[in-house]
């Protein structure tokens, strides 16, 4: 049975969906690590956080001047 009207419009509005296509030989090793985490979105959504936090600078503690500059600084390094 299929999902539901509701359902698929719950999805559309609120989900988005990436499909990524590795190779049986040149992704050999992505694909052995994947095959052995119980869950491969949990596993990629917590590396991809992990790196997130890991560019992360704090401002705290800074003045409203110095995170100003710190801001634009960062937007010209990316």
């Amino acid at each position: 049975m299929g999902d539901s009207a509701a359902k698929k419009a719950w999805a559309s509005a609120h989900t988005t969906r990436i499909v990524m296509n590795l190779n049986h030989n040149t992704d050999r090793d992505i694909l052995e690590k994947l095959s052995r985490v119980p869950s491969k979105q949990g596993y990629i959504k917590a590396l991809i956080r992990a790196d997130l936090k890991k560019d992360e600078i704090s401002t705290k503690g800074m003045t409203k001047r110095q995170r100003a500059l710190f801001e634009r600084l960062r937007g010209e390094r990316e």
